[in-house]
């Protein structure tokens, strides 16, 4: 039985544009958040009923805390960012 691991963080930083639409594999409505921390980015993505919420309030320049999942395949994820 292979036992698939997600590794989780608390992610803060400034967000380098702003959301960007995205569909998951199931046709799902999500968000792409493009984080910048120092000098390094992050794509996270965001499939929850927030998506609608966040494409109008996530603009680039805000500074945000995001819980995040980083799967086995690298892809970060997560299901709310928080403005701070």
């Amino acid at each position: 039985m292979s036992e698939k691991k997600q590794k989780t963080f608390i992610l803060t930083g400034t967000l380098a544009k702003d959301a960007e639409p995205i569909l998951s594999e199931e046709k799902e409505l999500g968000c792409l958040l493009t984080v910048r921390k120092g000098e390094i980015i992050f794509k996270v993505e965001i499939f929850s009923e927030l998506a609608p919420v966040l494409f109008r309030h996530a603009l680039k320049g805000i500074t945000v805390l995001v819980p995040v999942r980083k799967s086995v395949g690298g892809t970060l994820s997560a299901s709310i960012a928080y403005p701070l």
